[in-house]
């Protein structure tokens, strides 16, 4: 987990949501044997993929970040409109994580990203790594 919290954006922003935001996920394809877990003393987890996926920030998510800022600033607790629809909410969320999770273990922990493969048979994936791939959260 790199802290979102960092200073990368200049101050340029009043937000903590990183422009692009990097999501790593390793899918297991098999379990390692009991013999190999021994002989590697753990170290070894078995063959498998690791994704990496890469989400970078919309102009209309900046909007709403702008707004959710100015919001703030006016130390107004009346929700404005625009925040009550479901996109402007997820927004405000995501900015609370990356405003706290760095250094609240709690909240990191709410971070959950559920991939969905189509095709896992095709890659290798079986059953069981599908089902283990659904409750990932980030690292």
């Amino acid at each position: 987990f790199q802290d979102c919290n960092n200073d990368n954006n200049n101050n340029k922003n009043p937000w903590k949501s990183p422009d692009i935001f990097v999501v790593s996920l390793s899918i297991p394809t098999d379990s390692p044997t009991f013999i190999e877990s021994l002989i590697a003393g753990g170290a070894e987890d078995g063959r498998g993929y690791t994704v990496c996926v890469y989400f970078a920030m919309k102009e209309e998510t900046r909007n709403v970040l702008r707004q959710i800022s100015r919001h703030n600033n006016n130390n107004n607790n009346n929700t404005a409109t625009s925040q009550q629809d479901p996109f402007s909410r997820s927004v405000r969320l995501f900015e609370r994580w990356c405003r706290y999770a760095a250094t609240d273990p709690k909240m990191f922990s709410r971070f959950l990203f559920i991939p969905v493969s189509q095709n896992g048979k095709e890659i290798g994936l079986t059953m069981a790594s599908t089902t283990t791939t659904t409750t990932t959260t980030t690292t």
